[in-house]
């Protein structure tokens, strides 16, 4: 929380996150803002005497920077690394899985990356059971700090359908090339997982889809 509440204070400036704390509050931040300087989140622009966030984190964050702080160029952006992101989470999971499957070859080489052909599948990957059953896998880069991701509608009825067949693979992102694969979720038929209560995870509704009768 001291994080995020910290990282409200950048604005968007020639499209990057910039800070210019007063001398009374950057030596108040000074504790906080080194650690963060140490671990590559902020860098300090020397020549304009700002703080900025660094790019390469910020799909790390996103969720938490009020929408106002981002430059439609800023945002573009998080949304392009996070595709990309998320390709390469499915790649590693894709990896993941042929290890799993390695003493069954024959149902390892039949693994297929579904979302490369077709995007309203509403799943990623098409993996296998030992008992020759297919497993069905939506992908999720997520946070370390809460996991959170965003589930489709499509998604979650696939989830509904497939039930025990269909997981989710929640992979955290370190950087924008790297994952720990440690801290991997794996969720198996997640509606009931998550929609049943009690329930460990926590959804509300953030858009909804809206159109006129006539």
């Amino acid at each position: 929380k001291d994080v995020y509440s910290y990282i409200q204070n950048f604005k968007s400036k020639n499209d990057l996150l910039t800070y210019q704390p007063s001398e009374r509050k950057n030596l108040a931040e000074r504790g906080l803002r080194n650690f963060l300087i140490d671990i590559d989140l902020v860098f300090y622009q020397r020549s304009n005497k700002h703080y900025v966030i660094n790019e390469k984190y910020l799909h790390l964050i996103s969720t938490k920077i009020a929408t106002k702080l981002l430059s439609p160029k800023a945002l573009k952006q998080i949304l392009k690394n996070q595709e990309k992101i998320g390709n390469l989470a499915e790649l590693k999971i894709i990896e993941f899985e042929q290890n799993r499957l390695k003493l069954f070859p024959q149902l390892a080489s039949k693994i297929e990356h579904v979302a490369t052909n077709n995007v309203n599948a509403g799943y990623d990957i098409k993996s296998w059971e030992e008992n020759n059953k297919e497993r069905y896998i939506e992908v999720k880069a997520v946070s370390l700090v809460d996991y959170k991701f965003y589930w489709s509608r499509n998604e979650i009825e696939k989830s509904q359908h497939f039930k025990n067949q269909y997981y989710l693979y929640l992979l955290p992102v370190i950087n924008n090339k790297l994952f720990d694969e440690k801290s991997l979720k794996i969720i198996k038929n997640p509606f009931n997982k998550i929609f049943k209560k009690p329930s460990d995870w926590i959804n509300q509704i953030e858009q909804y889809s809206i159109w006129r009768e006539d």
